[in-house]
């Protein structure tokens, strides 16, 4: 019986360690609307922009209906510039369209959210680019690699976001607790008797 209880315990635990952070990469927006269900999206056509998305720049503008920005080292070589998208809710997913000049040979531009880093290597003419990842984050950067000494240009539309993420416990693991508060109930009751 011991055996049994200490084997729903390890599993209780194992079922509750949370998975190493990771995401999903979609090329296709259809996709990752049918990944991310429900989600807001900023098309950049107006000011101000929707009110739960800050965006933190020293270069960037919005015209034309579109978010554009230059990120790199600034003129003079006095530290550097890049784009800090915010959020007031935490989000697991976004993306856009991406606009961005340069070659295959360039530095890619670098897309840092939560613990994870994606590379757009230009030039890219509008390609949808997105994510869903496995842990929540409040904001993205936008910024060109560590010591790199071109400035990249890039604009973005349609920034489409959102939480995929359910707060609600999985069955499962609501099951696994139970049988394990149950099994160490009825070691205790055992060892009463004895």
């Amino acid at each position: 019986m011991r055996n049994i209880i200490a084997l729903l315990i390890l599993v209780l635990v194992f079922q509750t360690v949370q998975a190493r952070a990771g995401y999903n990469l979609f090329t296709d927006r259809y996709s990752w609307e049918a990944a991310a269900g429900s989600y807001k999206q900023e098309a950049f056509d107006s000011l101000p922009l929707n009110s739960d998305l800050n965006i933190w720049s020293t270069k960037g503008q919005v015209g034309n209906g579109v978010w554009t920005d230059t990120v790199g080292p600034v003129d003079f070589g006095f530290g550097g510039s890049s784009s800090w998208f915010r959020f007031t809710t935490p989000i697991n997913a976004f993306g856009a369209d991406w606009y961005t000049s340069g070659s295959f040979f360039d530095p890619p531009l670098l897309v840092l959210f939560g613990p994870e880093i994606l590379n757009l290597f230009g030039p890219n003419f509008g390609q949808f680019i997105g994510v869903v990842a496995t842990e929540e984050f409040s904001s993205f950067v936008v910024d060109a690699p560590f010591g790199s000494t071109i400035q990249i240009t890039y604009t973005m539309d349609n920034l489409v976001y959102g939480n995929t993420l359910s707060t609600v416990p999985e069955p499962s693991t609501m099951l696994l607790l139970g049988a394990g508060f149950g099994g160490i109930a009825l070691l205790k009751r055992k060892s009463r008797k004895q």
